[in-house]
This record gives C-alpha cells, sequence and structure tokens, in this order.
C-alpha cells in the first residue's frame, strides 16, 4: 500500500490530466454522430425524433454520454497509475497505446451502431449480432453500408485523439492545478452525474429513435449472455406467468371483421390431385411479390401461365430464420433460438419428414452455406437425403463463390445432377437461391439494369436468379420431367429497396411482408389461375403435403390454402430487428412497436399499406389487436418450451435446456424505449 501511496504521489497531475482528458475527447465526436442521427431522420426518413420534447429538454440528449465518457476519463486514469506502479517507466507507453485501441474501438462501434439506429430505430444491441449468424458471411452486406458519411465520422473521432485531447487538457489545467483544483473536479464529476440523471428522467419512456443513448452503454445494458443451462420449468413458469388464459387458443383466432370461414374469391383442389407429380420448391431469398414483372423475372413469371398465383400470401418473419422454420414446420418459431430450447433435434415433423415417410427421394440445395440462418439445424436429420450448401458445391468443384456462398450457376448444376439421378423415383427437392440477398451483387458484367439506385441493384440480382430458375425448369424439360413435376415458389419475406436504408426487417410495408405462391403444372393447371385467398407461411406446408395427397402432421398450424372451405385467421408477422410485430386480418394490418410504444392500423391493398382515419370504425378493433399481438408473441415462445418439457418428459431426459438468447420481457412496450 506505501508503494501505490509514494507512487501516486510522484504521478504527476499534469500525467493524470491528461488521461482524464483523452477520455473526454470522444464526447465532440459523440456528439457529431448525434447531429448525424438528427438530420438523417430530418431529411432522409422525414420525421423528427424530437417532436415530442421540449426545446429545453432538448440539451439534456447528451447527458449519458458526458457520464459514460466521464468513467472512461476515470478508467484512463486508473489504468495510468497501475501502468506506472507495475511497469515502471515503461507504463506511460503501455497506458497511451492501450487508451488509444480503446478509443478506436469505441469510436468505430458508435458509427456501426449509428448504422444500424439509421435502419431499425434502435442503437446496435447483442441480438443483431446473433441473429447476423456469422458475421465472416455477411461482411460484404456490411461494407455496403460503409458510406462516405461513416468514414468521415469514423475519421474525425479517431483523430479527435489528437485534436481534442490537448484543448480539453489545456481546459481542464486552468481548472485543476490551482488550489483547491481536485475540489474543482470532484464538483464537475458531481455535475455530469446530475446532468446525466436529468437526463435520464427527463427521457424515460420518450422515443427519441436512439437519440437518447450512448451506443455503448445502451449495448451493455440490454446484454444477455447465452447461458450455459437453463431450467426448461423456469422459464415456461417466466413466460406462463404473463400469458393469458385463452393465449392457446388466440394464435388462430379469427378474423375480427365477421369472416368466420374465407369467402375470398379462390380455386379449391381436391387434395392428392399431385400424388403422382414430382415436386420442386423453389424458395427465393429476400424477394416480395412486388418484385416480380414480365422484365426482371420471366421465367418466374412465365409458371404462372400454367398454374395457380395467390396475390395474398405474407410472411410470417422478416428473417430468414423463423421464416424458414414457419414453412418446414407450419409453426411460428417465436423470439427463441431454436437451437438454444430443444438442444438436440427438434421433437416435431418437418415438411421433409412427411414427403420422406412417403417413400420421396429428398434434397435441399441452398447456394448460401448451411450455418446462415442455421438451415443445417433446421434440416439435419429432418427427412433429407441430401443436404447441400456452398461449403458442399464448392468443395466438390462448383467453381469460386462469394462472400454469402456458390454462385446459382452451380448450385443448380448440382441440383440438376441430383434431379437426373433420381428421375426414375419420385422426388421432392427445394432450390434455394442465396441471391438477391443484400448488398444485391451480381456476377453479370454488364447488368441487364443500371445500377443507379438500390431498386435496379436488387433486380440485376434478382434477374440473375430468374436466369437460374430457368435453367433449372430447362434441365426439368431436357430430363422429361416438367410435366410431371409440380413447381411451387415462395420466398422466405420480401426486401424494402425502393426507399433507403434498405434491407428487411425494417417496415410493415407490401415490399416486405406480402410474398410470392404460385404452383405450376402444366397437367394439373391448362390456363393461368389467380387466388385471392389469404395465407401465411404457416399454411405452406399443409397446403403442399395436401396436393401430394399426404396428412399433415398433427403439430402442424397452418390450413390448406386449397380446400373447399377454411376458417379465417389473424396472421401474425414478427420483424424482431425493429422491435415490431403485427397482425394481417383480410385488408388490415395492425403494428405494433416495442421501442415506441404505439401501435397503428392500417389498410392494405396490392399497392400498399395506408393508415385508417381516425374516425374510421375500424380502429374500435385496435385494443383486441394488440391484445392478439401480444398474446401470440408470448406463446410462440412458450409452447416450443411446453414442447420441449414435454419431450424431455416422455424420454425421460432431465438435462438442463439452454435459455433464450434474450429475455422475452426486454422487448416489451416502454420496458427500453429508444
Amino acid at each position: 500500500m506505501a508503494n501505490v501511496l509514494t507512487l501516486a504521489s510522484r504521478v504527476q497531475s499534469v500525467d493524470l490530466i491528461r488521461q482524464i482528458s483523452r477520455g473526454f475527447s470522444l464526447f465532440p465526436f459523440i456528439l457529431a454522430t448525434k447531429l448525424y442521427l438528427l438530420l438523417w431522420f430530418l431529411w432522409f426518413a422525414g420525421r423528427d425524433p424530437l417532436s415530442s420534447v421540449s426545446p429545453a429538454a432538448v440539451l439534456l440528449l447528451p447527458g449519458i454520454d458526458l457520464a459514460v465518457c466521464g468513467a472512461i476519463a476515470i478508467a484512463y486514469a486508473s489504468f495510468y497509475v497501475f501502468a506506472k506502479l507495475v511497469f515502471g517507466r515503461f507504463g506511460g507507453g503501455l497506458a497511451f497505446a492501450a487508451t488509444l485501441a480503446v478509443h478506436i474501438v469505441m469510436v468505430l462501434f458508435t458509427v456501426v451502431s449509428m448504422k444500424i439506429n439509421t435502419v431499425y430505430g434502435v442503437p446496435l444491441d447483442v441480438e443483431h449480432i446473433r441473429s447476423a449468424g456469422d458475421l465472416a458471411v455477411m461482411r460484404s452486406s456490411m461494407w455496403a453500408y460503409a458510406d462516405a458519411a461513416s468514414l468521415l465520422l469514423a475519421s474525425l473521432g479517431i483523430v479527435g485523439f489528437w485534436v481534442f485531447t490537448p484543448f480539453i487538457e489545456r481546459t481542464f489545467s486552468k481548472l485543476i492545478l490551482r488550489r483547491h483544483g481536485y475540489r474543482i473536479l470532484g464538483a464537475l464529476a458531481m455535475a455530469i452525474v446530475v446532468y446525466a440523471g436529468a437526463t435520464y428522467f427527463q427521457f424515460q419512456g420518450v422515443y427519441t429513435s436512439g437519440l437518447k443513448k450512448n451506443a455503448a452503454f445502451a449495448f451493455a445494458r440490454r446484454y444477455r449472455p447465452v447461458p450455459e443451462g437453463a431450467d426448461l420449468d423456469r422459464l415456461m413458469e417466466n413466460l406462463g406467468a404473463r400469458l393469458s388464459q385463452d393465449a392457446e387458443r388466440l394464435w388462430r383466432e379469427p378474423s375480427l371483421q365477421g369472416e368466420v370461414l374465407s369467402t375470398r374469391p379462390g380455386h379449391a383442389w381436391a387434395e392428392g390431385i399431385a400424388r403422382d407429380l414430382n415436386v420442386l420448391i423453389i424458395l427465393l431469398e429476400s424477394t416480395s411479390s412486388v418484385h416480380l414483372d414480365a422484365e426482371t423475372t420471366p421465367n418466374i413469371v412465365s409458371l404462372v401461365h400454367h398454374g395457380l398465383r395467390f396475390e395474398n400470401f405474407f410472411t410470417t418473419a422478416s428473417h430468414s430464420y423463423a421464416a424458414a422454420y414457419a414453412i418446414f414446420y407450419s409453426d411460428y418459431a417465436g423470439i427463441m433460438s431454436l437451437r438454444n430450447v430443444y438442444a438436440e433435434q427438434m421433437p416435431h415433423t418437418s415438411l421433409f419428414e412427411v414427403f420422406h415417410r412417403s417413400g420421396y427421394a429428398t434434397a435441399f440445395f441452398q447456394s448460401g452455406f448451411l450455418r446462415y440462418a442455421d438451415y443445417g439445424y433446421l434440416l439435419e436429420d429432418k427427412g433429407v437425403d441430401t443436404l447441400v450448401g456452398a461449403q458442399t458445391t464448392l468443395f466438390n468443384g462448383g467453381g469460386t463463390g462469394w462472400t454469402w456462398g456458390a454462385f446459382e450457376e452451380s448450385t443448380v448444376a448440382a441440383l440438376s445432377d441430383w434431379i437426373k439421378s433420381n428421375r426414375n423415383d419420385k422426388f421432392f427437392a427445394i432450390y434455394r437461391p442465396v441471391f438477391p440477398h443484400h448488398p444485391y451483387y451480381t456476377p453479370r458484367d454488364p447488368p441487364p439494369f443500371s445500377e443507379e439506385n438500390w431498386r435496379e441493384r436488387h433486380r440485376n440480382a434478382l434477374h440473375y436468379v430468374d436466369t437460374n430458375v430457368g435453367r433449372l425448369l430447362s434441365a426439368l424439360d431436357d430430363l422429361g420431367l416438367r410435366d410431371d413435376t409440380l413447381v411451387i415458389l415462395t420466398s422466405d419475406h420480401g426486401e424494402t429497396v425502393s426507399s433507403y436504408p434498405v434491407g428487411h426487417g425494417l417496415h410493415m410495408s407490401n415490399e416486405e411482408l406480402r410474398v410470392p405462391l404460385l404452383f405450376s403444372n402444366r397437367k394439373l393447371f391448362p390456363e393461368a389461375h389467380v387466388s385471392e385467398r389469404v395465407g401465411n407461411h404457416i399454411d405452406f406446408a399443409p397446403t403442399v403435403a395436401a396436393l401430394a395427397g399426404l396428412a399433415p402432421d398433427e403439430d402442424w398450424r397452418g390450413r390448406n390454402l386449397l380446400a373447399e372451405q377454411f376458417s379465417t385467421r389473424l396472421l401474425y408477422v414478427m420483424a424482431n430487428h425493429a422491435h415490431t410485430d403485427a397482425l394481417i386480418d383480410g385488408d388490415l394490418l395492425f403494428s405494433f412497436n416495442a421501442a415506441s410504444g404505439t401501435g397503428e392500423l392500417h389498410e392494405q391493398s396490392k399497392t400498399g399499406f395506408s393508415p385508417l382515419s381516425q374516425d374510421d370504425s375500424r380502429r374500435s378493433l385496435m385494443k383486441r389487436y394488440s391484445e392478439v399481438t401480444e398474446a401470440v408473441r408470448i406463446w410462440s415462445t412458450w409452447q416450443h418450451l411446453r414442447r420441449a418439457r414435454r419431450e424431455r418428459e416422455q424420454s425421460g431426459n432431465d438435462q438442463l435446456f439452454k435459455a433464450l438468447q434474450a429475455p422475452t420481457g426486454e422487448r416489451d412496450a416502454g420496458a427500453d424505449r429508444s
């Protein structure tokens, strides 16, 4: 202790002031990022995030940022003393290197969080990272967001370590290097704490699109590690305490507009009409039905000439993992990692298993890596005879790849070879392209359309997919299997490309929610048919199985959309990244944003969604829509925990199950508004 005191007495005040000044050198940079965010929302997003904040209260916005910089400054000064004690004359250099490294990391993290904030309206949190999966796979998408403003702000932040530190150091020196200087420093520290406290209480429950938050502090506050083992019963109790008594039936709640049985125009087809046909599913990536047209996707559009097209088919989630689960298992995924809940293989039946048990040869060919969206876990040992991702395709000589996986030609060639080898058996196969995923790259040079904006880039990448769909259809023709194969096309979710920012999970819009569903076969559909029946992903598996004359699994939640009669449903949609849930009720869409704590009711059409006027009598349904949305969100998670517990009890396995990646309560309205 004496040595510490002796060293501390030798550390000059100017050295400590320099360390403190380096901590506060982040503050001007953080103010610049907040100013950029404010201008971005005003000019590009067309909304004022501070509309509900008084001019005087705006002055409190940087309070948390100033407190974080103060904490960093204290850490810098403490580490400097520690380094001098342990490493002597080398301690100063070590402290400089460490503080510079921390400064750069903080700058880069703040810039990344700022870009996430412009996309989702909330700062970066751990669920954004976990949902992304393998960040190496997504590096091309991340680089696409590295615009001039981001690079300029990052440069300002890093250079500020040298530019702002001397100015702040001179200011502090005038205050501290005088009699009672450290009392003045203590008073400043107390003032910062009071300022930050005033910020917290002033903006508590006020949605500011992330402007009130400090990126690092918000990330740390919302961070939850994935527990190594959590009791399944405890998890069920946590959710069950918030589960309404009628939640078990609310996921199949009929329309609130009085229509119990669907009366929309649409063709009913007898079960089993495709029992003698092969089944080939094309599961598109990031493609809305509004993106398909004769110029961009001529091969896909040609399928409609001898097919049945659904005009009102919707995704269940605006990210691939949950959407794919709904397609394969006719169920809502909930806000969890199913791998963590079930630990081992999921006990319920997949669409692949239904066809595999009926004697079909089954295959899944994906141009992306199977670790993307955890497709490997969803499909391994679940009735798929041949499971092929980009790693297998590239290893087997499928040409060169890109960050997201293999090029589509390689996947189509491999799938065509598989079909050829199984031509004498009935087969059930899925082709899953990874294009046109963001950043909407196309390997064609020159591309068919201009590259002047995101919409055109997406068109180029989608046209590239369509060309390879044409190759796959030609392979069926060459093998004489086209008339003997039912071709089905859908997509995991749509994509916002008509406005910036681009991507998915951003808006409850036609571009993101409305996805294609079409069935094509020259024998079954001599002419084009259109259905206006309303459905979503959980209806996909029962409908496909019914066409093949196969019984749906008892755990499937969906309906056969081609039946003579079926009940209407409130269709649940989740945009987890944007903290938004929605219900689709015929021509209405109710959306609830947990970050802002607000709900809105829209009327939907093929051209878009428009808010209902305040005097529209249908707005009286909002309270019930809100109750159902909350109930289904909790139930969709709880039901998996119940199923996992049932499986544990039946198998006699008392092992602990992994917990949710993030507590459901974090997404509650008002729990952590931005």
